[in-house]
């Protein structure tokens, strides 16, 4: 364990990528969470939402998604990493069965729905103040997540920013129509005074942003979650 954090680093079963895995905080709930970091990596607002699913009593797994050059991989070893962190979950005693939740932080959205709809045994998936798709497509992101949303087997929420505008609404609302078409359970919801910023205390400017009501709806989703 490193720091007053209780994070360690592992290695994935079957995979040269590592993870961060927080445990859960007391007795814990049985539940899991794999966080989906962006092409930051796994910085301190990932390493904010780490900790307070951890504090809430959930294993949490953040497995790096970038390469030796630090450049994010491509979608494809992404769906490979992010199986190998759901088994890691699946192999620990600490979780129980169908209590495992998908997270996507900022630009880690997008690949995390794109896992989500191809994976099967997760509760829910969560999508956290990031875009739903790629601005274009090439050799990394073959594929448009929303593209893939009638394979999704599990409920989903969706928080974005009411105030900073990076995901426009028209997107959100295709979201909404392809969920809708599909009969797929959902939650969309638009909050305003939050951002990736806001989610970590120490950044400059955030400090005193009322985030506690973005926290009651992912973590009563959450404790939801079967």
């Amino acid at each position: 364990m490193e720091g007053p954090d209780r994070v360690e680093r592992i290695d994935l079963p079957r995979c040269e990528h590592p993870a961060e895995r927080w445990p859960a905080v007391g007795e814990g709930s049985g539940r899991a969470v794999i966080l989906v970091p962006g092409s930051q990596g796994i910085d301190e607002p990932v390493r904010a939402v780490a900790r307070r699913f951890q504090e809430a009593g959930a294993t949490v797994l953040v497995p790096e998604l970038r390469g030796a050059d630090g450049k994010a991989i491509p979608d494809r070893e992404v769906t490979r990493v992010l199986h190998r962190a759901q088994e890691a979950l699946c192999a620990d005693p600490t979780v129980q069965p169908g209590r495992m939740v998908c997270c996507g932080v900022g630009d880690g959205v997008a690949p995390a729905l794109l896992y989500a709809c191809q994976a099967r045994g997760l509760s829910g998936v969560l999508l956290l103040l990031g875009s739903v798709s790629y601005p274009e497509l090439d050799e990394r992101h073959p594929t448009q997540p929303l593209e893939m949303t009638l394979g999704l087997e599990c409920p989903l929420l969706a928080v974005f920013s009411a105030d900073d505008g990076s995901v426009p609404a028209a997107e959100i609302e295709d979201l909404r129509a392809r969920l809708d078409a599909f009969s797929k359970p959902y939650r969309i919801e638009i909050l305003p005074g939050v951002s990736l910023g806001s989610l970590d205390p120490t950044v400059k400017g955030y400090a005193g942003v009322p985030v506690e009501p973005f926290w009651a709806v992912i973590l009563g989703f959450l404790q939801q979650s079967p």
